[in-house]
């Protein structure tokens, strides 16, 4: 059985620090690399599939090409047996959830975080990595397209402003 995972939220929001977070029991298990930009790891429940991976400066989906939800509907409509992780920019639409909710069980989270938080946060990865601050007008497109997508699919709300491993925690609650 497939349990899909959707992680959504602004940039800043903390979504690609709680994926890595959530999966870091399972690095010290199995871990393979797919060159379609996935991680495969053997965890104590069977196997789990997290879409993109944790990289600097952006991690998650973002960076992943558009074709990356046909790779994923052949892998859903395959059979997939595990959990599926999902967070980032690239497969938060709604023909990636639609395709999620009639391939199996599918939780979505939503993180709300303070806009100071995900600001600082924007900002320290900004400096770090040597970037440009994320253009205003393009920031308020992300965070509008996330809180639609939220609202629309019925999104369980977190707040993104606590630690990682607090929100894990809540997330494995949900998991179990």
């Amino acid at each position: 059985m497939t349990k899909t995972l959707i992680i959504l939220g602004e940039p800043g929001s903390g979504k690609s620090t709680l994926t890595a977070e959530l999966v870091k029991p399972w690095t010290e298990l199995t871990l393979e690399l797919h060159p379609v930009k996935h991680v495969t790891y053997d965890t104590p429940y069977g196997s789990a599939i997290q879409l993109g991976w944790h990289r600097p400066p952006f991690s998650g989906t973002d960076t992943l090409g558009q074709a990356v939800i046909n790779q994923v509907a052949n892998w859903y409509r395959d059979g997939i047996d595990g959990l599926v992780i999902s967070e980032g920019d690239r497969l938060a639409n709604d023909r990636f959830i639609r395709l999620a909710k009639d391939h199996g069980e599918t939780i979505i989270f939503h993180l709300n975080t303070d806009p100071r938080v995900a600001q600082e946060r924007r900002i320290a990865r900004a400096r770090a990595y040597n970037l440009a601050t994320q253009n205003p007008t393009w920031l308020k497109g992300r965070q509008t397209k996330h809180l639609n997508l939220a609202q629309r699919w019925g999104a369980i709300n977190l707040d993104g402003s606590l630690t990682p491993l607090a929100l894990a925690e809540q997330i494995r609650y949900y998991l179990s």
